[in-house]
């Protein structure tokens, strides 16, 4: 990190600059491994939840079994967690899932999600319309809490498959919150994460639906997770989740990358958050395993921002380009390979 500092962009925002000067291909930033994130519901047992390996389609043969039922080949994969070696598995248990409450929560969801409902799912009245966003989730807050009292949750919510997602993915960081708030460790982890710029306003601008489903996602997490995550959880904490992971999350991509790459899945990575996008960017973003690498595509000046591309749009003219960032990340691209590009009177047209 002595190559980089985080300062202020021109438009006022947070980026990556230089401390000196940087020649080309010098690895800057490495992550170890992703915050939180989620492996889709339909790849779930195809990629490895430790190196992220996918193998064309083929399902990963070792599974996480809870203590109690390690010897049941039959059961189900404990989380809903499958890895492709028994090596992967250790690691993942040492290095992601060291407390256990990862697999704890993930597990709670995988079988709720999994029982035989036997009665109708319940009809939430969730906020539609122009609905204040604070005044929704106050009444989602207020609703959970009259659960609470009655000391009844609501368990009979079924979740779409995206919402399913989303729902592993805010897990996965609660216990992240837990373990910084309550045991004190992965305290910085933790603040880089809460430091992110969170996209929500822009994200339900876009798609004002949304709201409904982040709010039903809360709602299912309130009545299944573990006793001991509950105070952790907050309608602040999943607003914060998808308003962040709107606008810096990295897909995981299928490896060797190419057009035809499945996106298995959605990682996200704080440290790296702070690199902003240009459509001719000066730094290279490459997966390996379950790191991220960052590498400088030329020589880089003293006190220069660097860029990354946050998707694969190096074959798209400039108005795909910006439909694209529009749409996935939220913001209109200004950069200079944008500007250079763009007709005269097109812009407008957006």
């Amino acid at each position: 990190m002595s190559n980089l500092r985080i300062g202020t962009t021109e438009f006022g925002g947070r980026g990556y600059f230089s401390n000196r000067p940087i020649p080309k291909n010098t690895e800057i930033l490495r992550c170890n491994g992703p915050f939180t994130g989620v492996v889709f519901k339909p790849f779930k047992k195809e990629v490895c939840a430790y190196c992220f390996c996918y193998d064309n389609g083929r399902s990963q043969k070792i599974k996480l079994h809870s203590s109690d039922a390690a010897s049941k080949k039959s059961q189900p994969a404990y989380g809903g967690v499958h890895f492709c070696t028994t090596e992967c598995r250790d690691n993942w248990l040492k290095e992601v899932d060291f407390d256990g409450l990862i697999g704890k929560a993930l597990n709670a969801i995988e079988t709720c999600c999994s029982a035989k409902k036997t009665a109708g799912t319940m009809e939430l009245n969730y906020a539609t319309g122009n609905m204040d966003i604070d005044a929704a989730w106050n009444e989602a807050t207020q609703r959970c809490f009259q659960m609470r009292r009655r000391k009844k949750g609501n368990t009979s919510i079924l979740l779409e498959a995206e919402e399913y997602d989303t729902t592993r993915m805010i897990a996965v960081a609660l216990v992240k919150k837990y373990r910084a708030l309550h045991k004190g460790i992965m305290v910085k982890e933790w603040n880089t994460f809460s430091e992110l710029q969170s996209n929500e306003a822009e994200l339900l601008k876009q798609y004002p639906a949304m709201l409904q489903s982040y709010i039903k996602v809360y709602e299912f997490l309130y009545a299944t997770m573990p006793r001991v995550l509950q105070p952790y959880l907050s309608t602040e904490l999943v607003r914060h989740c998808v308003g962040r992971e709107a606008g810096n999350a990295f897909g995981l991509w299928q490896l060797p990358l190419h057009l035809e790459s499945e996106c298995m899945g959605s990682n996200l990575f704080p440290e790296a958050s702070f690199f902003n996008h240009s459509c001719d960017p000066s730094v290279r973003k490459e997966r390996i395993g379950r790191e991220m690498v960052f590498t400088t595509t030329r020589d880089i000046l003293p006190g220069e921002q660097l860029y990354i591309s946050y998707g694969m749009l190096d074959n798209f003219d400039w108005k795909e380009r910006v439909k694209q960032l529009n749409s996935q990340w939220h913001f209109i691209c200004c950069c200079p390979r944008c500007e250079t590009e763009k007709a005269d009177g097109e812009w407008a047209k957006l």
